[in-house]
């Protein structure tokens, strides 16, 4: 289950400049591009653009939730049809994707 949740998150977060970092060494307040069809690499908040984003792997929202300026939006889901910049507003560690996988894995300890 835990593989299966960590494989919601992108490795890397492109920059505006084009660079591409991996997400762990991306410091909150970072502008990220998400280009259409990419996931959202950390939680953060649009800045710029508007889009559709498919939530369904993280959220089980089968319809594509509609996101613009000033919206919220989760690592993991994935962006449909906009160019998006989005500002970080979580670290790789805090983000919805890690706090997942450690709810997963305390359910999991518990269990056993």
């Amino acid at each position: 289950a835990v593989g299966s949740i960590l494989e919601l998150r992108p490795e890397g977060a492109e920059l505006l400049s084009g660079e591409i970092l991996p997400v762990e060494d991306v410091p909150v307040g970072t502008i990220v591009a998400v280009r259409p069809g990419a996931k959202i690499p950390l939680d953060g908040v649009v800045t710029r653009g508007e889009s559709t984003l498919d939530c369904a792997a993280l959220t089980g929202e089968s319809v594509p939730v509609y996101k613009q300026v000033g919206d919220q939006v989760a690592a993991g889901t994935v962006n449909q049809v906009g160019f998006l910049e989005i500002r970080t507003t979580t670290t790789a560690d805090n983000s919805t994707v890690a706090q997942l996988v450690r709810l997963v894995e305390q359910a999991q300890t518990q269990r056993s």
